[in-house]
């Protein structure tokens, strides 16, 4: 499973947008990091102690990022 961060959100984490990288933030990071509508929105609020990892390796596409811990 993949998820994706946008640039906007990539320059608030601090990770790269594209290229080879990691991430490990907190889903209530993601969740106040700007608007959502009201499906993510109640997806952030049910989860938002938990922290989401992924990788992503060069030859992947920018912001995309390989789920590896929820």
């Amino acid at each position: 499973m993949q998820f994706y961060l946008d640039k906007d959100l990539c320059r608030r984490f601090n990770v790269s947008y594209s290229g080879q990288t990691s991430v490990s933030v907190p889903l209530q990071a993601i969740r106040t990091a700007r608007e959502w509508d009201s499906k993510h929105s109640e997806m952030w609020q049910n989860h938002a102690s938990h922290y989401v990892t992924g990788i992503r390796s060069a030859n992947d596409n920018p912001g995309w990022f390989w789920l590896i811990s929820k």
